[in-house]
């Protein structure tokens, strides 16, 4: 019984960490190589380019975590409110992570690659991501597990308050300085 709160507390950010390392948005601009020229001189804005990739990045690792925290919550018999607090926590996490991956990519790209697969397995950028979303991940744990003294839903509160401001961060840093880098590569 005492283990079913740390797992209520800990799977969420741990699945969507996991959904993070497969690091879409970590790759979206290293893929485009040479041909970024094309993406640049489309006539949409440059904030409009980075949402898409953005959410491109997201919508491929939504599903696999929501499926498997919906099986894990199933397994640990979570109820309704905690249910919602679970997933939001995990949501908002794995929203951070992307963001995470995408601006790492901006300001560290790769455009000289031989094939598609270099740029998404060897380059700086995807290593730097992945690290970004551990810290993010242990930071968000760490979070949940302080404010978990009160109890799992406080801890899932705190969790989800973290996950929101790294979000907003993210967001900020995107659309600020990203869009600025987006348009000097």
């Amino acid at each position: 019984a005492v283990y079913r709160g740390y797992f209520v507390l800990f799977l969420p950010i741990g699945l969507s960490g996991f959904s993070a390392l497969s690091l879409y948005g970590a790759t979206a601009i290293n893929v485009e190589g040479q041909e970024l020229w094309l993406l640049k001189s489309l006539p949409v804005p440059t904030e409009r380019k980075l949402s898409v990739k953005y959410r491109v990045s997201l919508l491929l690792s939504l599903p696999q975590t929501l499926l498997s925290m919906t099986v894990c919550a199933v397994a640990l018999n979570v109820s309704a409110a905690e249910c919602l607090l679970y997933f939001a926590a995990g949501v908002l996490s794995l929203c951070a992570g992307n963001y995470a991956g995408l601006i790492v990519n901006l300001f560290k790209p790769w455009f000289d690659w031989k094939n598609r697969a270099q740029a998404a397995k060897q380059s700086l950028s995807v290593l730097l991501a992945m690290l970004l979303n551990l810290l993010l991940c242990l930071l968000l744990a760490g979070t949940a597990y302080l404010f978990s003294v009160s109890g799992v839903a406080v801890g899932l509160l705190a969790c989800i308050f973290a996950g929101g401001a790294l979000c907003a961060a993210g967001y900020l840093i995107l659309y600020g300085a990203g869009v600025r880098r987006f348009e000097a590569l």
